[in-house]
């Protein structure tokens, strides 16, 4: 009995442990998921690594299916479900559908705390193609989210119709899935998303906007203020005059970036640029960027981190026919200069010496070596009045640094305490050869506490060591933590298994 009660303890403080590491990304990492609504349309190759607040995380795929991607981060507790918008034949006539049927998000008499009956009830109504695109996919996520391995902050995304069937999402799990302990909070961030339903529609969702954090963006033009004054917005956003729930949208003012014509500003690519930020974007040095006919406005930022030389090579094909797009790349290597460059359509790279191709219609490829702490390429449209439409690339950032493996076999135990602290090693092998470049490798292990965030801890150590033993001095006595380690040789590796650390019975646990 006493050896089932501290299974049971220690089973909870671990679910305790899942629920504190969970951070909710605020609105300055929102790159991060417009990134996801624009990978959703393409070709998913493999795991990502993107950087959260400068710090990086390998994003596992798990589900690819021909409506949703679905990423999850196990280091930082988060998950990322990015709904595709209009890529089709059939997502243009869920676009157009203009009728209205029955809302179904609710369940089991959840009607505003009661009075409805099975779903298609007391929640007003939603456009036909919006409702339908959720229903193809909305089994496949609940099985998907039941099946996850510990506690997740849950992002729905998505640009256009994506957009719109996130917000579904959101409603759907905060009205009939709150129940589900694997779920820590549910978020909704959208980028130029239509209206959905009725007035009765609004009403029931503006009751559960206080159950999930949301964010809409929308481009616009305030630039257009001078002709009309009147400010020119993303026209697909309020396409019908039905309204949208109560939430302050949030504006970006497209700047010197504007399309020469309104449509321009629903474009994603537009969005991305606008919402920008490096610390929410890829961290590992060897970046590939695969696009087919991206909607350029007038440019388009690549960034990779590096912390040695790389190549980077480069094809692109701006397609053939009349309207054949016009294009110039650039490049800079460290920030400072990236941070003086503005997009000029005449002055190519910003009148920069920075240019890899210049300004062409004509298909080109580059491959150079380059060193430098950050590399940044640009892709610059120049087209007279339109968006890129036809133009296809692929570009790879390839480091000369190898890629280490993650440590494994990655145990830790409490060797020592007092009144108020105590010491704990963290024991791992190293899964690294001698045939790597460096005779020593840093290894960072990774501690978060209840309530806070991870901290690393920084060790160097000779290469030929297999067996490695690292001691962490004076840790709170009483405390619960989660330990997982990485290598790092300039790239850092995917992350060791978990284990966990539980001050208040001298108990431990692997995973």
């Amino acid at each position: 009995m006493l050896n089932f009660k501290i299974t049971l303890l220690l089973f909870i403080n671990l679910i305790i442990l899942a629920i504190i590491n969970c951070s909710i990304i605020k609105k300055e990492g929102d790159f991060l998921f417009a990134y996801f609504s624009d990978t959703v349309y393409g070709p998913i190759t493999g795991n990502e690594y993107l950087q959260l607040n400068e710090k990086c995380m390998e994003w596992e795929i798990i589900i690819d299916s021909s409506g949703m991607d679905i990423w999850k981060s196990k280091f930082s507790n988060t998950v990322v479900v990015s709904f595709k918008g209009t890529s089709s034949i059939e997502d243009i006539k869920a676009d157009l559908d203009i009728k209205y049927s029955n809302c179904n998000l609710i369940v089991n008499n959840d009607l505003w705390g009661g009075g409805g009956s099975g779903r298609g009830g007391g929640c007003g109504k939603i456009r036909n193609g919006f409702q339908e695109k959720y229903n193809e996919i909305s089994l496949l996520l609940l099985s998907t989210i039941k099946k996850l391995d510990q506690q997740y902050d849950i992002y729905f995304t998505g640009h256009s119709l994506g957009g719109s069937t996130a917000l579904l999402a959101s409603l759907d799990y905060v009205t009939n899935h709150k129940d589900l302990n694997i779920i820590h909070s549910i978020n909704c961030i959208t980028f130029g998303q239509p209206s959905i339903g009725d007035f009765e529609f609004n009403k029931f969702a503006n009751l559960k906007l206080d159950k999930f954090q949301y964010r809409r963006y929308i481009n616009i033009n305030n630039i257009a203020q001078l002709n009309n004054n009147k400010t020119i917005e993303d026209p697909v956003v309020n396409f019908l005059s039905v309204p949208h729930p109560n939430n302050s949208p949030i504006l970006l003012d497209c700047n010197n970036d504007c399309p020469n014509y309104s449509l321009g500003l629903h474009f994603l690519d537009l969005y991305k640029d606008k919402l920008y930020n490096d610390k929410y974007s890829k961290c590992n040095s060897n970046c590939n960027f695969l696009f087919q006919n991206p909607k350029i406005t007038k440019k388009q930022v690549y960034h990779c981190p590096s912390s040695s030389e790389s190549t980077i090579k480069g094809h692109f094909y701006p397609g053939s026919g009349f309207f054949t797009d016009k294009y110039s790349v650039c490049i800079f290597t460290n920030k400072d200069d990236f941070n003086k460059y503005e997009y000029s359509q005449n002055n190519i790279c910003g009148g920069k010496s920075n240019i890899l191709i210049d300004k062409t219609t004509n298909a080109m490829e580059f491959e150079m070596t380059v060193s430098g702490s950050d590399l940044f390429i640009i892709v610059e449209n120049h087209n007279l009045f339109f968006s890129t439409s036809t133009l296809a690339f692929n570009i790879s950032f390839i480091s000369t640094i190898q890629v280490p493996q993650p440590p494994n076999n990655l145990t830790c135990k409490i060797i020592s305490t007092n009144e108020n602290s105590m010491d704990i090693s963290v024991s791992f092998k190293s899964n690294n050869t001698i045939s790597l470049i460096q005779p020593t490798m840093k290894y960072n292990i990774y501690l978060s506490e209840i309530g806070k965030d991870w901290i690393k801890y920084e060790f160097v150590e000779p290469l030929s060591k297999i067996e490695l033993n690292e001691i962490i001095k004076n840790l709170k006595k009483d405390g619960l933590y989660s330990i997982v380690s990485t290598s790092d040789n300039g790239i850092e590796s995917k992350t060791s298994n978990y284990c966990f650390v539980n001050g208040l019975d001298n108990k431990n646990k692997i995973i």
